[in-house]
């Protein structure tokens, strides 16, 4: 189980990085959106976070960065994703192949 250590505005907190659903950037801030609905404030960069998550973690757009244990679909153009919790997530258009192939390299190492 990895662990990720988040400050919000009044608590340090340790997230199970299966329970983070996406990351959404709202310019200097972070909200991260949790499987059990719950949402956290952070004051740090999407990029900041990007450098540190694992493979498992997707940066699908310039506010977005998604979990792909939550990912369900996608639209038929490639331009938006569905996941689990119901939300709809923009895909970038230079963004997209780099989407396939991390899913496709995701899905080989779970069926495994």
């Amino acid at each position: 189980m990895e662990l990720l250590k988040l400050t919000d505005v009044h608590f340090k907190r340790n997230v199970l990085l299966s329970n983070i659903i996406r990351l959404e950037g709202e310019r200097n801030y972070t909200r991260f959106v949790l499987s059990n609905g719950q949402q956290i404030v952070t004051s740090r960069t999407l990029l900041s976070y990007e450098r540190i998550l694992p493979q498992s973690f997707v940066r699908t757009h310039k506010n977005c960065i998604i979990n792909l244990l939550y990912f369900k679909s996608t639209n038929a153009a490639n331009t938006s994703l569905r996941l689990s919790d119901g939300c709809h997530v923009l895909v970038a258009r230079r963004r997209i192949a780099q989407l396939f192939e991390r899913l496709k390299t995701f899905e080989n190492l779970s069926s495994m």
